[in-house]
């Protein structure tokens, strides 16, 4: 094969290529290519997976990058196309494309001096773009001769010049510039193909991609036919295409054949700590130290359990880490940063327990080190740590400005094109009708990886796409963007270190806060030694900061066996605790009733697919209704805390050391063995367990037995470890509920403020326990939530419009004894945080409430407010006081208070949810006698029950079935939360009349949970409306008639006279036995009750035909 493609555009060169990696490789091992080029644009993420694909198939990697040029910082922007000759060339590479994507210049590029400092580099200049190129294009000889000098003075015998064919007119006149230019010199020309696309049926993936990178409609971009050339041709293609220029057809085998790049992979290179020349020593010296502080007086055990950790860290040198992973988290501690119990099986470590590195006992809680590392199987370390999310990053920029920024970098990652993005973009660029990619993009299931190839299985979406040109045309192109990278990130938590400068190992480009980003993801870093930190921002640890900080509890300190702890965790009162608010696990911990630490930990690890159906097992052997059964009674030590359920991997590998011999850390690669399921290393392991027991004693049947239990469960092992840590802040946080309920509920608050609807929840269920929720105030409240008394204030940070600077400086400037008034609070305010808007939600939200005013005369006095602010303004600049007649006095614009429900519901609107009151708040009583639940009750009964809910209408869109009837679906509200109804068509029938935005409404209907998913099915409905008045029928004093057929025909005119002539306020109610008919007479009809009124109807009824019905008390 004479000719090699040498300038090809991946899926990394993000949003202007849709060629993706694997398919590249297995395309030109299909067309003969031995050799492959990679040479994304100003970037290298692609280079592993290039080096790797390309190896596996055969086939010569070649690695390059084109980058951005100029000969001076003034001078015109080019492009340049550098392949690496050898690994020396790669490492330039890295740091070429580090310098272009590192600097802080608004056009990065690189220059003569940069490609200088190169060694082992092939210069290519691109047909588009390229210096001499360009030149020869703008007709200018003299410029384009003195640019190839100065190139080639820089990479002697090493500056190509690339010519292609797409079949433009501007291209055509490129070439023939080219050829003229090249006839008398002994420059060397290179053939190359534009490369965006693997396919030719793929290359309109070109101008999408361009169009969502631009913004530009793709009814813009010109239809130009040379777009439909950029894919891998076979080299009968590129030679057809570039006749007349052989030579340059030829070259690229020749500089193919010169490239010797090789990458290398499964190495180790762990970062040193800096401040020691012999890290075993100073790690002994720490962690000797660590056991005093740990246990006062060390046990044999633990001390022996030291140093076999020790000498395990000592042989595979990973003494370096530990003091660094020991050192970033003394400067958490000194800094009074939480960090988590333990993440992972790196609690199971006593060296990282005495470091304190993580705070779980591993001896205490029988926890193995070798689940952790195995002296058997040489891995990297992996020690996780959990920091308090909102200090995280302070410890990250510790260790980048202690190790340096040149050996500590961020990780970078990628957002993909995921089904419903894909369409949603496709839409956008196609400009489809905004409805239709809608409906296409709902039709697609919300769940995790799934491909628009499933959701076209199913009649839904089949439904939402056929019969629409417009929509089949929206699929096909979502379907080529599905999958490829959009945009790079900072990876959540990850970060790198290297003892040497990155630079010689990966590329960088700027990350986050002054912070470096690696170019390549982390699988990659991986697989090039590099060691991977993980530094996770933990939610819960920044609650259970605040939680202590109010309550003054010390969260470490806690005692594991508080039985009010236990209660809370068996009535299944978990919400916002960590692990355990689902409504699932609130169910298993009704059923479980813990009463000991042990029982959090089985149940964290068992609430998962798989083992959850041994849940029930676990929880009648603990209550007696089943009894415990032991495979062998020689496993009972390992297994009675659990009743005798394997729950956890760390059980695996002790069954394995107690009866069949194996060392623990033989035991843990069984126990990895087991979980792959692969038939030769199952055989080989139930060889050495049978054979290993047999050593000990047991007979065949028997270590057969245990073992065929050990692949059962394999799958569904828990790591112990981490079970046990993360159990530790489960226990905390329900001990803090438990025992500080205010502070618990404040901090939950604080960390919900920008989830509206979470937020209701949590103050509905605070005021469920007693708690009283107070309005914001701009003259007792924070801009946080506060704790004052037992009573939780609502932040004003938290309302619409307010943000938390200007929140704070209305803290700041408020006197000891508050604001005058809104005229004082305007003025006071710095102008450029008075905001109308600002101040019309301050208002709504009930946070000047204390100045005196109602809400209406407030908004209406909010203009003249910020004139008198203005006015002082100009107090203050000119020094002196203004004339008389320009002087604004301070009065209030008396209006009429606004009516209750228009109150609440522009608090509801400045809030997100209400605090002084509810629009239900009016049927309180009534609602409790009919047995209505608040909506977040109801969604938390099993599927089908049936529910009472009372709520506000807030939104109803109806549609129409396949067979043509009308459905609903309401969304409705109350003091706890919101939720979806669905109104089938025979209940919609019955009661649509009913359903009105903003009407109040009495609803009874089943739970029904769909894809993870709970809602309300509509069986019947009523206005809260109607309710109360038929309460209030049921109160008042009523007169009830029963006229019999005699009367009806004989008497009916002498009653009728008799009530006409006794006018009075008591209603009256007839019932004709005729027709069984009742009718509640109308006012003009109430009549004046007296005991010589009532014997004249029975007189005329009957006694037993009259009955006065007394009010209820």
């Amino acid at each position: 094969m004479a000719f090699v493609h040498l300038h090809i555009h991946s899926e990394y060169s993000l949003l202007e290529s849709g060629a993706k990696i694997e398919d590249l490789v297995q395309k030109a091992k299909k067309e003969g290519f031995t050799s492959l080029a990679l040479t994304d644009r100003s970037v290298m993420h692609g280079a592993v997976p290039f080096y790797q694909a390309c190896i596996r198939e055969g086939i010569k990697p070649i690695i390059g990058v084109e980058l951005p040029f100029r000969f001076s910082e003034e001078g015109p922007a080019y492009q340049l196309l550098l392949l690496a000759l050898s690994t020396t060339g790669y490492q330039c590479l890295l740091k070429l494309t580090t310098k272009v994507k590192t600097t802080e210049k608004k056009e990065p590029f690189m220059d003569l001096k940069d490609l200088q400092q190169t060694e082992d580099i092939i210069v290519i200049q691109p047909m588009e773009k390229g210096p001499v190129q360009t030149l020869l294009q703008e007709k200018d000889l003299f410029g384009a001769e003195e640019v190839q000098d100065l190139l080639k003075q820089a990479a002697p015998n090493d500056v190509y010049i690339e010519v292609q064919q797409h079949y433009h007119q501007e291209e055509r006149e490129k070439l023939l510039a080219l050829r003229n230019w090249l006839s008398d010199r002994k420059e060397k020309a290179v053939a190359s193909n534009h490369l965006h696309a693997v396919e030719a049926e793929d290359t309109d993936i070109f101008q999408l991609l361009s169009s969502i990178r631009t913004g530009t409609p793709l009814s813009q971009f010109d239809n130009e036919e040379h777009t439909a050339h950029y894919y891998m041709k076979s080299e009968a293609e590129m030679r057809e295409a570039l006749r007349g220029w052989e030579g340059a057809l030829e070259e690229t085998n020749a500089i193919a054949e010169r490239c010797e790049w090789e990458l290398p992979l499964g190495q180790m290179v762990l970062p040193e700590y800096p401040d020691t020349e012999n890290a075993s020593l100073l790690l002994r010296k720490w962690c000797e130290k660590g056991m005093y502080n740990r246990y006062k007086t060390p046990s044999e055990e633990s001390w022996s359990r030291l140093e076999h950790e020790l000498s395990v860290i000592e042989s595979m040198q990973f003494a370096d880490y530990f003091l660094i992973v020991a050192d970033f988290m003394n400067f958490a501690h000194r800094e009074g940063i939480t960090t988590g119990p333990g993440r992972g099986s790196a609690a199971g470590s006593l060296v990282a327990y005495v470091l304190k590195i993580t705070n779980v006992d591993p001896i205490k809680y029988q926890l193995l080190f070798e689940r952790f590392l195995n002296p058997e199987r040489i891995s990297m370390p992996d020690i996780d740590i959990d920091f308090a999310d909102t200090k995280r990053d302070k410890v990250i920029h510790y260790v980048a400005e202690k190790y340096g920024k040149e050996h500590v970098a961020q990780i970078v990652t990628f957002g993909t094109f995921a089904a419903k993005a894909a369409v949603r973009d496709a839409g956008r660029s196609l400009g489809t009708d905004p409805y239709e990619v809608d409906r296409v993009a709902k039709a697609i299931p919300a769940k995790p990886n799934i491909k628009i190839a499933d959701a076209e299985k199913r009649s839904s979406f089949i439904q939402a796409v056929s019969g629409s040109e417009s929509a089949e045309k929206l699929v096909y192109y979502a379907k080529k963007l599905e999958g490829l990278p959009r945009h790079s990130s900072v990876h959540a938590a990850g970060i790198v270190m290297s003892r040497d400068p990155l630079t010689n190992i990966v590329p960088l480009q700027t990350g986050n806060e002054g912070m470096m980003l690696t170019q390549y993801p982390m699988g990659d870093l991986e697989k090039l030694g590099l060691l991977k930190m993980d530094f996770l921002g933990l939610r819960n640890l920044t609650l259970i900061d605040r939680i202590q900080e109010l309550s003054g509890i010390d969260a470490e300190e806690l005692p594991l066996d508080e039985p009010k702890v236990f209660k809370l965790l068996s009535q299944g009162d978990t919400s916002g605790i960590f692990q355990l608010e689902s409504q699932g696990m609130q169910k298993v911990l009704k059923q479980l009733k813990p009463t000991n630490f042990e029982d959090i930990v089985a149940v964290n690890a068992l609430y998962r697919p798989g083992p959850m159906e041994f849940i029930s097992v676990y929880v009648a052997r603990k209550h007696g209704q089943e009894e415990t059964h032991y495979i062998h009674q020689d496993l009972k030590p390992i297994l009675e805390k659990t009743h005798g359920v394997l729950i956890y991997q760390e059980q695996i590998m002790q069954i394995a050391a107690k009866m069949a011999g194996f060392k623990l850390g033989e035991a843990d690669l069984l126990r990895r063995a087991v979980s792959k399921k692969k038939r030769e290393e199952l055989e080989e392991g139930r060889r050495k367990f049978v054979e290993g027991a047999a050593e000990k004693g047991y007979r065949t049947e028997e270590a057969e037995e245990v073992y065929d239990l050990i692949v059962r469960f394999a799958d569904y092992g828990f790591n112990r470890s981490h079970a046990v840590a993360y159990s530790m802040i489960s226990y905390q946080l329900a001990y803090l509920k438990t025992m500080a309920p205010e502070a618990f509920y404040t901090g939950l608050m604080e960390g919900a403020v920008h989830d509206q609807e979470k937020l209701a929840g949590i103050i509905h269920e605070a005021k469920l326990r007693g708690i009283n929720i107070l309005s914001p105030s701009v003259q007792t409240g924070d801009a946080s939530f506060t704790l004052k008394e037992g009573s939780i204030q609502i932040g004003l940070a938290s309302i619409k419009y307010m943000n938390y600077r200007t929140a704070e400086e209305i803290v700041r400037w408020r006197s000891a004894g508050g604001y005058e008034g809104l005229f004082e609070l305007c003025a006071k305010l710095p102008k450029h945080l008075r905001a109308r808007r600002m101040f019309e939600s301050l208002i709504l939200s009930g946070a000047l409430d204390e100045f005196g005013e109602n809400r209406a005369t407030l908004l209406a006095t909010i203009d003249s407010a910020l004139e008198y602010a203005i006015q002082e303004d100009k107090k203050e600049e000119l020094g002196e006081v203004l004339f008389p007649d320009e002087e604004i006095n301070i009065f209030y614009e008396k209006m009429k208070p606004l009516k209750r429900e228009e109150e609440l519901k522009m608090e509801k609107e400045v809030l997100g949810f209400y605090v002084s009151g509810h629009p239900l708040e009016e049927a309180a009583e009534l609602l409790v006698k009919y047995k209505r639940v608040p909506i977040m009750e109801a969604l938390k009964q099993k599927d089908k029950s049936t529910v009472r809910l009372a709520g506000l209408l807030t939104d109803i869109r109806s549609i129409q079935t396949k067979k043509k009837e009308q459905m609903a679906f309401l969304h409705i509200e109350d003091e706890s939360g919101e939720t979806s109804v669905t109104v089938f068509p025979k209940a919609y029938k019955q009661y649509q009349l009913l359903f009105g935005k903003n009407e109040k409404v009495f609803i009874e209907g089943t739970i029904e949970e769909y894809e993870g998913e709970r809602k309300v099915i509509l069986n019947k409905c009523t206005t809260i409306q109607h309710l109360l008045e038929k309460e209030e029928q049921q109160q008042e004093e009523t007169l009830y008639l029963y006229i019999t057929v005699i009367n009806e025909r004989e008497r009916l005119a002498e009653l009728k006279n008799l009530l006409e002539n006794t006018p009075g306020t008591v209603p009256v109610v007839l019932k004709y036995e005729s027709s069984d008919k009742i009718v509640r007479l109308s006012e003009m009809w109430n009549v004046a009750v007296t005991e010589g009124f009532l014997n004249k109807l029975q007189a005329i009824l009957g006694k037993n035909h009259v009955y006065l019905k007394k009010p209820r008390v």
